[in-house]
């Protein structure tokens, strides 16, 4: 179970503010990597792009995507939370999958 310490650490570990928003917004981006609604589509030596899967839809296949890019300089994502607060659970979900990424040596 991912629980809110582990939702901290994450937060810590990402580099992102601890709030009561960014916390619930982690445990749903734990949700969505745990359940296949990411999918790593291009990588370069600075950047990733994922295709996230909208959680509203139901299952992975089922309705929206957007499109987030982590890279040096900016990350980013289609969605509407992101163009309103600056980050949303679809970015921290890719921010997870990279970081582990790296733990692991770059392999998938």
């Amino acid at each position: 179970m991912f629980t809110t310490e582990h939702a901290r650490k994450s937060l810590h570990l990402l580099g992102l503010p601890l709030s009561g928003v960014n916390l619930r917004r982690t445990r749903n981006a734990k949700w969505l990597l745990d359940n296949g609604y990411l999918r790593l589509i291009q990588e370069t030596e600075n950047s990733r792009v994922y295709h996230v899967a909208s959680q509203a839809s139901g299952t992975p296949t089922d309705g929206g995507l957007y499109t987030v890019t982590l890279d040096d300089e900016v990350d980013w994502c289609t969605c509407p939370d992101h163009r309103k607060s600056g980050i949303c659970k679809h970015q921290i979900a890719c921010m997870m999958d990279a970081f582990k990424a790296r733990r692991q040596g770059g392999a998938q």
